[in-house]
C-alpha cells in the first residue's frame, strides 16, 4: 500500500509542478487580479513543499488505509489545481484575444486593414496638442474610382482598393499614418513635415498608386488626386487642416495635376 500512495503523492506532485507555469503566465497578466493570482502561486510553492514532506513520511512508514486515503485526497488536489489553473489561463487569453480583435475592428477598416478615421483623428489631435511641431495632412481621393466598380464589380472594385492600401502604406515614411476614411478616400499624416517634404511623399503615392493592377486578363491603371495643408499655417485645427486638404485635392482634380498645395 506504500508504493500506492507514493504513486498517488508523486502524480499529485506532478500537478502542482506542472500548474506552475501556467500559474506564473497568469501573475504576469497585468490587471486588477494580478495579486490575487501571485497568492495562488506562492500557495502552490507551499503546496509542493507539503507534498514533498508527505511523499518523504510515507517512504519511511508502513502506509495504511488512513495514509492512502490521505494520498488520494493530494493527487485530487494536486490534479484540481493544474486543472483549474490552465482553464483559467485559457479562458484569460481568449478574453484577450477578443478584446483585441474587438478593439482592431473598432480601429481599422475591415477591407483595407489601414486604421481608419478614429485613429487618424486622434493622431491628428495628438499632433496638434503637441503645437510646437510642423506636420502635413494629406487627403488623397482616387480618380473616376466609380467607372471601376461599375464596369468589374464590387468584388473587384474592393480588391483594387486592398492592393492600393496596401501600395500606400509601402509609399509613405515609417513615421507617416496613412487611413481610409471610407469609400475611395484615404488620408495621410506626415509628423515633423512641411510642405515642400509632402510634395515629395505625395509623388511617391502617385507614382506607386499609379501601377498597372491586374484584374482577370485586364490590366488598371488607377491615379489619384491629394490635396495638402500644413500645420499650422492651413489651419489650427482638426477640422480646418482635413477642410483646406479637400479643398486643396478637389483643385487638383478639376485641374488635373494630381497633388495641389492648399492656398
Amino acid at each position: 500500500m506504500t508504493l500506492i500512495g507514493i504513486i498517488l503523492i508523486i502524480l499529485g506532485l506532478a500537478g502542482l509542478v506542472a500548474a506552475l507555469r501556467p500559474a506564473r503566465r497568469l501573475y504576469n497578466i497585468s490587471g486588477n487580479q494580478h495579486k490575487g493570482w501571485g497568492f495562488l502561486l506562492s500557495l502552490i510553492t507551499l503546496f509542493i513543499a507539503g507534498y514533498l514532506s508527505y511523499l518523504w513520511v510515507l517512504i519511511n512508514i508502513d502506509a495504511g488505509l488512513f495514509e492512502i486515503v490521505v494520498a488520494s485526497i493530494f493527487f485530487g488536489g494536486g490534479v484540481f489545481v493544474f486543472v483549474v489553473v490552465r482553464m483559467s489561463l485559457q479562458t484569460i487569453l481568449l478574453l484577450q484575444k477578443t478584446i483585441q480583435d474587438k478593439d482592431h475592428q473598432a480601429n481599422h477598416d475591415y477591407l483595407t486593414g489601414l486604421p481608419n478615421r478614429y485613429p487618424f483623428y486622434h493622431k491628428i489631435d495628438k499632433l496638434i496638442s503637441l503645437s510646437d511641431q510642423k506636420f502635413c495632412c494629406l487627403m488623397l481621393d482616387l480618380d473616376k474610382f466609380k467607372i471601376i466598380n461599375d464596369t468589374f464589380g464590387h468584388a473587384d472594385g474592393d480588391h483594387v482598393l486592398q492592393v492600393l492600401g496596401q501600395r500606400l502604406i509601402e509609399s509613405i515614411p515609417k513615421k507617416a499614418l496613412a487611413a481610409r476614411l471610407g469609400g475611395d478616400e484615404f488620408s495621410v499624416i506626415l509628423p515633423n513635415t512641411q510642405s515642400q517634404d509632402a510634395l515629395t511623399v505625395a509623388r511617391s503615392i502617385r507614382h506607386e498608386l499609379s501601377q498597372v493592377i491586374h484584374i482577370g486578363s485586364c490590366s488598371l491603371i488607377v491615379d489619384v488626386s491629394i490635396g495638402i495643408s500644413e500645420y499650422p499655417r492651413d489651419g489650427d485645427s482638426r477640422q480646418s487642416l482635413m477642410k483646406n486638404a479637400d479643398i486643396a485635392m478637389f483643385r487638383s482634380k478639376k485641374q488635373g495635376n494630381h497633388f495641389q498645395m492648399f492656398f
